[in-house]
């Protein structure tokens, strides 16, 4: 049909055809592909070069494509050069590279995809992946399989993806992943679920993110790197986070500027929070917590300027072998804080810091140590202040002012 000249197509029933489509050489601009029975499962196009090529892949051109499967290939779905590609209702499967790919300057609308990598034996598919592109992902997408480090949806190269309705990813080595300049964004709608990642469940590496949506982490295995930021600029609320039986952190923050609004962080045996070099901001309600016992640390800070407000909670009673707060050469203001534990709750060298109000309370050891030159102004203008401990000093300051 397409060498017939025909480029809007009904598939019924099972196609196997690879199509490689440019319109600068000859072929028209634009191809619509549609599923007869409105059933992906029915209609599909099916890879027929035993995954040497892509199964579609356009450049310079439109492509639009509805109620369909794309099986096989290297590529399910490929659009480069100044693209376009329109895709709702579609299932992308059993690829060996890339489910959806949509790169050089082209532009990616996909509504209610599924990018399925469960059924392939390599070792490097990526879902659906912008490159130097724009997109637009909205209705419920599912992406899960994948098992490589360029994650189950990813945006890089200055790519920027905005990210609407329900989207499910499970299983993927990555999970959500911007990198070398890529940006991907959350609207105040989206609601975003993660499980299974065996590496990172969100990663920023030299990339920026924002969330306004829902987004909830978990794995039920070690749940070590829930999210990692790193040399890069986030903004993340209303998230949960749910760790495992990892030693690691659960929550990476490192050369980065993060703001976290709202978000809990919870049961995990490595540290749930670990920040390096950065600048962050605590706001919202938020908690830091492990529901049973742990022998992690809850909260790390090196070299880090901070502020912390809103209603914030950090619960180390289950924590056995660490301080709540630890922090070391970092500066910054904390207001209204509930820190508790069975060990010291803050504990801080080298560091300047300023508390207003709030609670500290520790069973076990200190429940505020500044020491080795620490500067702490503590007050109580906006809140009430209770410094408490039943096993140690309540304040003790070691070589530190405090006024």
């Amino acid at each position: 049909a397409i060498k017939d000249g025909y480029n809007s197509i009904i598939v019924k029933g099972i196609c196997k055809e690879n199509i490689n489509w440019d319109s600068t050489k000859g072929e028209r601009g634009y191809l619509k592909l549609k599923g007869y029975s409105n059933d992906q499962t029915s209609d599909k196009i099916v890879d027929n070069s035993s995954s040497s090529n892509s199964v579609i892949s356009l450049t310079h051109s439109y492509l639009k494509i509805d109620n369909l499967t794309i099986s096989g290939g290297t590529r399910g779905v490929h659009v480069s050069g100044n693209s376009l590609l329109w895709a709702d209702n579609v299932t992308v499967e059993s690829y060996t590279q890339r489910g959806i790919s949509v790169s050089n300057n082209s532009v990616g609308w996909l509504g209610s995809v599924t990018v399925d990598g469960t059924k392939q034996s390599t070792i490097d598919e990526r879902g659906i992946w912008f490159v130097n592109s724009d997109g637009y992902i909205s209705g419920t997408t599912t992406v899960k399989g994948n098992s490589s480090s360029q994650g189950g949806i990813n945006s890089s190269d200055n790519s920027r993806v905005w990210i609407d309705g329900t989207v499910n990813l499970d299983s993927n080595k990555q999970s959500l992943v911007v990198q070398q300049g890529g940006k991907m964004g959350f609207s105040s709608t989206a609601q975003i679920t993660l499980t299974n990642s065996t590496d990172y469940g969100i990663k920023a590496y030299y990339g920026q993110m924002w969330n306004y949506g829902i987004i909830n982490i978990s794995d039920s295995s070690d749940g070590n790197g829930g999210i990692l930021i790193d040399r890069s600029d986030a903004y993340l609320s209303n998230i949960t986070v749910t760790g495992g039986t990892g030693s690691n952190f659960l929550v990476g923050v490192y050369d980065s500027r993060l703001v976290l609004d709202g978000v809990t962080i919870k049961n995990h045996q490595g540290t749930l929070l670990d920040v390096n070099r950065s600048n962050l901001k605590i706001e919202g309600t938020s908690s830091i917590t492990n529901e049973s016992s742990s022998s992690g640390c809850m909260v790390r800070f090196t070299e880090v300027d901070f502020q912390i407000k809103g209603n914030t909670t950090i619960n180390g009673t289950n924590n056995t072998d660490c301080n709540s707060f630890n922090m070391q050469r970092s500066r910054g203001y904390i207001e209204n804080i509930s820190i508790s534990g069975s060990v010291a709750n803050l504990y801080a060298e080298n560091s300047d810091v300023g508390i207003d109000g709030g609670t500290f309370s520790s069973s076990g050891k200190e429940a505020i140590s500044p020491r080795n030159g620490s500067r702490f102004q503590i007050t109580s203008y906006k809140s009430n202040l209770s410094i408490t401990s039943s096993a140690d000093e309540a304040l003790e300051i070691k070589s530190s002012f405090v006024k």
